[in-house]
């Protein structure tokens, strides 16, 4: 409901430690350095919170709409879950949902937070370094923890079998349907939704491997990150990020076959235009265009002209003037004519 909503949207801001406070996230294997007391971690590509802020929020909704997507469905048995969508959850991810459940109901109990560590354990098979958090459950930073366990615990589970059988992947499935049309999306359009879930979850797991506020202290933080990259952050593994990735390069590949292809379309409404896939208002371009109209008049009369104020100003009926193009004497305009 909107309660929840609110405060699940803003538990997810830019700057919070979901992906907004990670500094070492990449997939690629960290070089060492040797430094005075110890091997430093380089990593050749650090993902923090990206330049372009549009990207960020568009890749904090796919995760944001995920939650809701799970949430959602929640309080279905797993026999109905299935039948009905498709999918099923872990015994770990659906603990870990109802402790976030309980948390935006403000009903979550001692008893509930003290089995924490256990549900970790159960739910990282391929060897995923457990942390210490002590932060208070109700706290804003509780709530974060909270959502970075539960993300964690989808993008570290092993697929042996049908991929669609989590919950992240048949998300992923979900994102690659067009909500106008109802057909798949092309490739050319489907990639950057993917490269944003690739940025996302090597985020999340980069901050659930190697916390940001443990970071300095911790001595095997080169061996924590490559037990996490080895076992969930490869294109080569049974995990939704070996996947992601493999359909991200097969998507990327079909896009250059393809060659030119239509970057603009518009809805059947026609209040709706599309540019290579996302959606813009027309509403919303008609206020530019509005704007940028009143910003040259004011420029026009206020700087060129050193006319200050609207009672200094005319209005000229643009609609009412007739060119003459036949007209060639010198010294004679069209315009004082009109």
């Amino acid at each position: 409901d909107t309660a929840q909503g609110s405060g699940l949207a803003s538990s997810y801001r830019p700057s919070s430690p979901l992906p907004g406070r990670l500094s070492i996230t990449s997939a690629s294997r960290p070089h060492l350095g040797m430094g005075a007391d110890r091997p430093e971690v380089r990593v050749p590509l650090l993902l923090g919170p990206l330049q372009e802020k549009t990207s960020m929020d568009r890749y904090l909704g796919y995760m944001k709409r995920f939650l809701c997507y799970c949430l959602n469905v929640l309080s279905l048995e797993e026999e109905v879950l299935l039948a009905d969508h498709g999918f099923r959850f872990t015994p770990a991810q659906r603990a870990n949902l109802e402790k976030l459940w309980a948390h935006l109901h403000g009903e979550e109990d001692e008893e509930i937070e003290g089995d924490d560590d256990e549900a970790e354990e159960d739910e990282i098979e391929g060897g995923g370094p457990s942390s210490s958090r002590h932060n208070s459950p109700n706290s804003d930073e509780g709530l974060q923890e909270r959502i970075l366990q539960v993300l964690a615990g989808f993008w570290t589970q092993r697929l042996d079998g049908d991929p669609f059988a989590s919950p992240l992947w048949h998300f992923v499935g979900v994102l690659g349907i067009d909500g106008e049309t109802g057909q798949l999306r092309p490739a050319h359009l489907f990639t950057y939704v993917l490269a944003g879930l690739v940025f996302t979850g090597r985020a999340l797991l980069g901050e659930w491997a190697i916390p940001t506020r443990e970071r300095d202290g911790m001595e095997d933080l080169t061996q924590r990150f490559a037990q996490v990259r080895d076992a969930w952050l490869c294109k080569a593994t049974y995990s939704p990020m070996g996947y992601i990735l493999s359909l991200l390069l097969f998507g990327k590949k079909i896009a250059r076959e393809t060659g030119s292809r239509l970057m603009v379309s518009w809805s059947k409404q026609g209040e709706m235009m599309y540019f290579m896939g996302k959606p813009i208002l027309m509403e919303d371009l008609r206020t530019m265009v509005a704007k940028m109209t009143a910003d040259a008049e004011d420029l026009l009369w206020g700087q060129l002209m050193f006319k200050e104020g609207n009672d200094e100003r005319f209005v000229i009926p643009l609609a009412g003037i007739e060119d003459d193009l036949t007209q060639t004497r010198r010294g004679q305009s069209f315009i004082h004519r009109n």
